[in-house]
């Protein structure tokens, strides 16, 4: 036999410093570790912090005449790792899958949701304030939404938005207001919720569902200057509902991916930051969800490698979110209610 040395220099993305996050770090300041032969599965914790950082695996083998074919180190989970194999006496870096057919796997594919076009916003919260229904408090010159004094507030989510109304007696005014707004489709008390599934307990007095296009916008300030904090930042538990924004770099900042970027320079060092890069624009989303969908296009899918399809799809070409569930487990060989 005769040795090899092989050498693979792998660069990671960030992920967080378990220093950083308080997880425990046997490895400490070590700049290097050896490992021997038949090295079982190592976790996070017991092996060399190599997030962020390039880094070097030097590997002494024992190659036969022969040849040999085999992993000297596998990162990552079983159906896709990055492994180190040598190759007539070179190490050479692949990606290796395991295939679903070899392993007699069924695959199924689902989306939650399907995306149908949206370019009309409708400020829910802001009509709200404006009757003198929404209450705010501020602070550092910042206005937050008060829900303890507000007569009537909404979460929203794309389409759909769940109205709070604290007293029963605004019900009516509340419910004339959300009808006259341009965007909204339908307002749904709780009798109309239970049509949908929608009367759980902690479902809005009122659910407004919007038009086709139009979408639900968590804004409540009145004056951009006074916007909160976390306006301008992906805050999804202060933010009274979801903000689809979130998903841009404001466009009307040039240098908004220069201030990311030190930020993320920020956050490396430990300092202090915040990413206040989304825009309080809704014009830029273009997308959104919630209501039925309008045609099937705009809807979910379903992908499935057995072919065996249920009945009630192979009559009509759709199963029912509610029967998701029961299909996959079908599809383990476990019955409903085992």
């Amino acid at each position: 036999p005769h040795r090899h040395g092989a050498a693979v220099a792998v660069h990671q993305p960030e992920r967080e410093n378990p220093r950083r996050g308080r997880r425990l770090d046997l490895m400490g300041d070590r700049r290097s570790v050896r490992f021997h032969g038949n090295a079982t599965r190592l976790t996070e914790e017991t092996a060399p912090n190599v997030k962020n950082r390039s880094h070097t695996l030097t590997a002494q083998v024992e190659v036969p005449e022969g040849g040999a074919d085999g992993v000297l180190v596998a990162q990552g989970r079983e159906v896709r790792r990055l492994v180190a194999v040598p190759a007539r006496g070179q190490a050479r870096l692949r990606l290796q899958r395991h295939d679903a057919r070899e392993a007699e796997a069924t695959v199924v594919a689902l989306s939650e949701y399907g995306i149908a076009p949206a370019d009309t916003p409708v400020d829910i919260n802001r009509a709200l304030r404006r009757e003198g229904l929404l209450e705010v408090y501020t602070q550092d010159g910042m206005e937050y939404l008060d829900p303890w004094t507000s007569r009537a507030f909404a979460v929203a989510d794309h389409q759909v938005a769940h109205v709070y109304v604290a007293d029963d007696a605004d019900l009516p005014k509340v419910r004339s207001l959300l009808e006259s707004l341009g965007g909204v489709d339908e307002v749904l008390d709780r009798q109309a919720q239970a049509r949908y599934g929608l009367d759980h307990e902690r479902a809005g007095e009122l659910v407004a569902v919007a038009e086709p296009r139009a979408w639900f916008t968590y804004y409540y300030w009145l004056d951009e200057a006074r916007r909160p904090d976390f306006a301008k930042g992906v805050e999804i538990h202060r933010k009274p509902g979801y903000d689809p924004a979130e998903l841009f770099f404001d466009p009307t900042d040039p240098l908004v991916k220069a201030k990311a970027g030190l930020n993320l320079v920020r956050k490396k060092v430990g300092l202090r930051y915040a990413m206040n890069v989304v825009p309080t624009d809704p014009r830029w989303v273009r997308g959104s969800h919630g209501r039925l969908p309008d045609s099937p296009e705009h809807g979910p899918v379903l992908l499935c490698s057995d072919p065996a399809a249920p009945s009630a799809v192979e009559s009509t070409g759709r199963i029912a979110a509610t029967d998701v569930a029961d299909l996959l487990l079908q599809l383990q060989g476990i019955r409903k209610g085992a």
